[in-house]
């Protein structure tokens, strides 16, 4: 008896369970793989997280009883009865019931990059002074959006002489991408932020005004003094001490009539806010006069990924760059990878043997 093989497809072979499963594994392993560096290419480095900082009301603070409630977290929930301040004569009816308000924001998201610039800080070298310092800065503004959501219900009136304003804290996150690629020094900072889209639902809502509703924020530090940052100076050597502030600071929304009309609804306000991010980094290196020849360079201490990050931002993927935020990630996701690989390569095999070679005799 002789066996010969032959490529060909059985009878049924799509219902064969060993083709079910094969096809199965290989989607399913196409779509972890797609996932996980997908997502890294369009989620972008969350660099600037948001929560609620606090809820300034300046008719509480016009009675002496300063009143700035501290907050912290994605989420709000303002009471003005519940302060201690009398309320009467706020509202058209006389009455002391004020609307409460609730609110929930999301950190930033990564939409796309618009700039990007680089240039170099060097030491003069020379036969009397061999060896100094070679600093080559990068600085980038991306664009980031993150949702900002508000509820006013309990009270068919809103806040008609004094304006409340919800203060959204903006601040950097632990390490800037810069640093993540090995930065000798970074920062990233908002340096403007405005509302890019406002909706309210449902439509029978009266009171549904809150400002900005369209335009520009102030940018302010946490004890309300405007923030005015700049974009980096090309060609200088910054300060990053002097930068530091600048990356955290507040945005606030308020609340110009806001509350459920009479026979209304209670109405939700939905803004997606736009930010200006500038991320600025420093990598220094070893500059060593050479006689006759072009100096050299050599990173000091790990400069890690930098030489990818001014290709990546200039071509507008600076979100590529979420991927390489972890070294513990740029290890163990080729490892994933080559698992995943493997599982495929031998669902393959198996389908092959199983079903596509046919044996005779």
């Amino acid at each position: 008896m002789s066996y010969k093989t032959k490529f060909t497809l059985g009878k049924d072979w799509w219902k064969d369970p060993i083709v079910i499963f094969s096809i199965s594994i290989i989607l399913i392993s196409g779509t972890i793989i797609g996932t996980a560096y997908g997502s890294s290419s369009v989620s972008g480095y969350q660099s600037v997280t948001a929560e609620f900082y606090q809820v300034y009301w300046p008719y509480a603070q016009d009675t002496t009883k300063t009143f700035v409630k501290p907050l912290d977290g994605p989420t709000l929930s303002w009471n003005a009865d519940a302060t201690g301040v009398e309320t009467k004569g706020l509202i058209p009816d006389g009455s002391s019931d004020l609307p409460t308000i609730t609110g929930s924001v999301e950190n930033p998201k990564f939409d796309r990059n618009i700039e990007y610039h680089d240039w170099w800080v060097n030491d003069t070298v020379s036969t009397e002074n061999p060896e100094g310092v070679a600093s080559h800065y990068e600085w980038a503004i991306d664009i980031y959006t993150m949702n900002v959501n508000f509820y006013a219900y309990q009270s068919t009136t809103y806040f008609t002489s004094s304006k409340p304003q919800v203060w959204v804290e903006l601040q950097n996150n632990v390490k800037s991408v810069f640093e993540n690629l090995g930065a000798d020094a970074a920062a990233s900072y908002i340096i403007y932020a405005q509302t890019e889209k406002y909706t309210y639902t449902p439509e029978d809502a009266g009171w549904h005004i809150i400002q900005p509703d369209v335009g520009n924020f102030k940018l302010m530090f946490l004890d309300g003094n405007i923030a005015v940052p700049t974009q980096p100076q090309e060609g200088s050597n910054l300060d990053f001490e002097n930068l530091k502030p600048y990356s955290h600071i507040a945005i606030s929304f308020e609340m110009e009539q806001f509350g459920q009309a009479y026979l209304g609804s209670a109405p939700t306000v939905n803004m997606i806010v736009e930010l200006n991010i500038l991320t600025v980094g420093r990598f220094d290196y070893v500059l060593t006069y050479v006689a006759g020849g072009d100096n050299d360079i050599s990173p000091i201490g790990e400069i890690g990924l930098f030489a990818g990050i001014g290709a990546a931002l200039g071509a507008g993927y600076s979100a590529l760059m979420d991927g390489l935020s972890d070294l513990g990630d740029s290890f163990t996701g080729p490892l994933i990878s080559i698992a995943i690989i493997a599982i495929v390569v031998f669902a393959s095999i198996l389908l092959i043997r199983m079903v596509l070679i046919k044996k005779t005799t």
